[in-house]
């Protein structure tokens, strides 16, 4: 198992491809309907599995290239003229520093949310309260959260990779509604959705020149809010499905034009997307047959064979050895050589002139191969 450079590059190829293929099931409702959202979430930690891991296999081909790569190859050694570097140089140096800053306001970005959850003036709310207590009562998870009521807040959120923090608005919500809020927003914490989104934003970190991955936030987001509708309803009938659709217009349309205050990683139960999106939302809540969270045997097939495949083949620049003109030195060709066979040996001559002995199994092998083979002395 090696790791080169161009198995990086091959890496980044096919997980943009898996990124293309996440992208697409997510336009397509029929798909969802039927498997869930269970299968995107699946190719893009394929996607990301494939770059991390970017390694050559025993059965691994190296393809090589004599036009493209190696004339990039040639581009990027050439000095720019700054600082004495390459351009190659100066583009993983850009690259470096952009990734740098961006990673850096990314984790700035969650230290500054803490601390504004933590400034923000608090309202009691006994509803609420009782709410949550009613919602994991008999549960391993009773009291190990934190409830927060401000009229900061302008939507429902959820922040915190290792407990809870859940965060509501000053709303006018029924008890139930309260319950049926804090289930999705408990439902986000559940599936480790604030991880899925760290792991994707250091990803898009990265890789900030790829513009594949500016469509992905979108889509991730949507994804984990049907992946968390699909949690939060999975044990409710259909008259409480009702009511949690019911629910969820509620809230976004008291929210509707306001912002959500809380940046990055709090999940919001949002509003934000087109009303189609919100429709689609609210149909496969309603839908009585909820997929499980497993992968079809033909989708799993699919995965397998398409990890095994970006494996297979890794191109690298080459070149044509270079012609020296050496006193003496003459090329092996069938013009100029060729093989004498005596007493069960093999010699080539070059020119009429001995020069080596050869094994028979070389003579498969080029140039060898190519060589007429004479009898005698």
């Amino acid at each position: 198992m090696r790791l080169t450079a161009y198995n990086l590059i091959m890496s980044l190829v096919w997980s943009s491809l898996c990124i293309v293929i996440f992208c697409l099931l997510r336009r397509n409702y029929n798909f969802i309907q039927k498997y869930g959202v269970f299968p995107l979430i699946a190719v893009l930690l394929l996607g990301l599995f494939r770059f991390f891991v970017p390694i050559e296999l025993p059965y691994t081909r190296l393809i090589q290239s004599y036009d493209i790569l190696p004339g990039i190859q040639q581009w990027s050694r050439r000095s720019s003229g700054l600082f004495s570097l390459s351009y190659g140089a100066l583009l993983l140096g850009l690259w470096a520093a952009v990734s740098t800053i961006l990673a850096a306001r990314l984790f700035l970005g969650i230290a500054l949310q803490r601390r504004a959850i933590a400034q923000l003036p608090r309202l009691d709310s006994e509803d609420a309260e009782r709410a949550m207590e009613e919602l994991l009562a008999g549960t391993k998870h009773r009291g190990k959260y934190t409830l927060i009521v401000s009229p900061k807040v302008q939507i429902p959120s959820v922040a915190g990779f290792f407990s809870p923090t859940v965060l509501l608005p000053d709303m006018e919500l029924s008890r139930e509604e309260l319950k049926y809020i804090l289930r999705h927003e408990l439902s986000h914490f559940a599936g480790r959705d604030a991880w899925v989104k760290l792991f994707i934003g250091i990803f898009q970190a990265i890789f900030w020149w790829n513009p594949l991955v500016y469509g992905l936030r979108k889509d991730l987001d949507y994804v984990l809010e049907l992946r968390c509708d699909a949690r939060a309803v999975r044990e409710l009938s259909g008259e409480q499905r009702i009511g949690y659709v019911e629910a969820v217009c509620s809230v976004i349309r008291q929210a509707k034009g306001q912002d959500s205050a809380m940046p990055n990683y709090a999940l919001a139960l949002s509003g934000r997307y087109g009303k189609s999106m919100l429709v689609e939302r609210m149909k496969l809540v309603l839908s009585q047959n909820t997929p499980a969270r497993r992968l079809p045997a033909f989708f799993v097939c699919a995965m397998v064979l398409f990890l095994l495949a970006s494996y297979a083949v890794v191109i690298q620049p080459a070149s044509e050895p270079p012609v020296e003109e050496i006193e003496g030195y003459v090329a092996i060709t069938p013009e100029t050589a060729y093989i004498r066979h005596e007493d069960g040996h093999y010699f080539l001559c070059v020119e009429g002139s001995f020069v080596t002995e050869i094994l028979p199994e070389e003579l498969k092998t080029a140039p060898y191969d190519s060589l007429e083979i004479r009898e005698g002395g």
